[in-house]
């Protein structure tokens, strides 16, 4: 058992759901969450928290994208003004 799970136990915490977030297919980060309750995630649970979870990667994904478009077009702005 790894100390931050132990701890969290130790705060009335009884379940854990743990959700992996990728960009482009590779792992980024987790988010999780936590519950009072033991078994609380249930099925109904996990599926909403995977359709929050998979919103949120493409959401990243696409800001990702945005953020590379926009770099892209300072760049040919600038080439641009160079050959001016």
């Amino acid at each position: 058992t790894h100390p931050w799970c132990k701890e969290s136990f130790q705060q009335d915490l009884m379940s854990i759901a743990i959700f992996p977030i990728k960009l482009k297919g590779t792992l980024t980060s987790i988010m999780c969450f936590y519950a009072g309750e033991k078994h609380f995630f249930q099925s109904e649970e996990i599926e909403l928290l995977i359709c929050l979870i998979d919103d949120l990667s493409y959401a990243l994904e696409r800001l990702e994208c945005e953020k590379h478009s926009l770099l892209f077009y300072d760049s040919l702005l600038d080439a641009e003004e160079r050959f001016r």
